[in-house]
């Protein structure tokens, strides 16, 4: 069986659709970009009293945090180009916090402290979770294309990975694996 099972009958109230992408820069550096966009199948009317049209967007924005082959945040920019209130672009510069944080386990936890709810954007903090998980598989893929090369990249993202899911948990096989420096 692929896919959910059937539900009953059901009418569309939100929807939701974040992309998300790891790139390797020519500077050495690397680029993590999530980009969220929300709409409703009707028209709404937002706590200000402006109006979107079914289907509109109401939140569109990205954020794109740099990163050096360590992991650490060396810059942080986000854009709304469709915020849901004109004032919400203030809440752009606070993301700027966020430089120096390590991507790895606790970094969502270490940038929710730096940016409290009230200087951000609930909805670009809510993209922490997968811009981290999204740096971590472009990390991971470019260690695996690189391995021919350089046998020990993929070493060094096992101290990053290890304890992040069950299969990466400490003893288990792949991280045992990994650490002993055999194929997976």
């Amino acid at each position: 069986m692929t896919g959910l099972p059937n539900p009953p009958s059901r009418q569309l109230l939100h929807n939701r659709q974040i992309q998300l992408a790891c790139y390797e820069r020519e500077d050495g550096l690397f680029d993590v970009e999530g980009h969220l966009v929300d709409t409703k199948p009707f028209d709404l009317v937002l706590s200000t009293a402006r109006r979107k049209n079914a289907g509109a967007p109401i939140h569109d924005m990205r954020l794109r945090l740099t990163f050096d082959d360590t992991m650490t945040i060396v810059d942080a920019e986000g854009v709304m180009d469709v915020p849901a209130h004109e004032f919400c672009n203030g809440a752009l510069p606070s993301y700027k916090a966020l430089i120096g944080i390590k991507i790895g386990s606790g970094w969502v936890r270490e940038a929710l402290k730096r940016i409290q709810r009230a200087d951000g954007c609930t909805h670009m903090s809510e993209m922490f979770t997968e811009i981290g998980t999204t740096a971590m598989q472009g990390m991971y893929g470019r260690a695996n294309r690189d391995q021919r090369r350089n046998k020990t990249i993929r070493r060094k993202m096992a101290p990053v990975l290890e304890n992040s899911c069950f299969g990466w948990r400490s003893g288990g096989p792949i991280a045992t694996a990994v650490n002993e420096g055999k194929d997976t």
